[in-house]
C-alpha cells in the first residue's frame, strides 16, 4: 500500500469511528439519563432466587416500556439498570456499585431483604432514595430515604 492509500484508509477508519460514537450518543439511555428519570435495580438473575429474579426484571422492563410509550412522566422516559446480585450479599454491593457509579440513578431498588439490607449502607452514602420489595420491612429502619 502506498502512502496515499494508507491515508485515505485512515480517514475512512477515522469517519467511522466518529460517527460510530455519535450514533452511540443519540441511542444510548445512559449518556442522557439526565433527561429522564432512571431506575438501579439489584435483582437475583442468576443462581437461587433467579426464577423469581428474572420475571420480575422483565415485568419491570416491560413497564418502564409501557410508561415510556405512553410519554413517560412529565414528559420524561424512563431508564431501567438491572444488576444480577446472585442473592448473595457481597455481589449485590458491587451490582449497587456498578449500578451507582456507571449511571447514577435517581432511585435504588431491591428485592429481597437479604440484598436488601446488604445494599442499604451504599445506597444511604449515595444519597438515593431506596425502594425494597420484600416480606419484611427492616430496611427501612437503616435507610430513611
Amino acid at each position: 500500500m502506498n502512502k496515499t492509500t494508507k491515508i485515505i484508509v485512515w480517514i475512512i477508519v477515522l469517519v467511522l469511528v466518529v460517527w460510530g460514537l455519535l450514533t452511540l450518543k443519540k441511542d444510548d439511555p445512559t449518556l442522557d439519563a439526565k433527561d429522564g428519570y432512571s431506575i438501579g435495580s439489584v435483582i437475583p438473575l442468576s443462581v437461587n432466587a433467579a426464577s423469581y429474579g428474572e420475571p420480575y426484571a422483565e415485568g419491570m422492563q416491560m413497564a418502564v416500556d409501557d410508561v415510556n410509550k405512553a410519554g413517560g412522566i412529565n414528559n420524561k422516559k424512563l431508564s431501567l439498570y438491572v444488576e444480577d446480585g446472585q442473592f448473595f450479599g457481597a455481589k449485590s454491593v458491587s451490582a449497587a456499585q456498578d449500578i451507582l457509579s456507571l449511571h447514577n440513578p435517581d432511585v435504588m431498588h431491591a428485592i429481597f431483604d437479604l440484598p436488601g439490607h446488604a445494599i442499604s449502607p451504599v445506597v444511604l452514602a449515595a444519597g438515593k432514595p431506596f425502594m425494597l420489595w420484600d416480606y419484611a420491612r427492616g430496611v427501612l429502619d437503616s435507610n430513611p430515604l
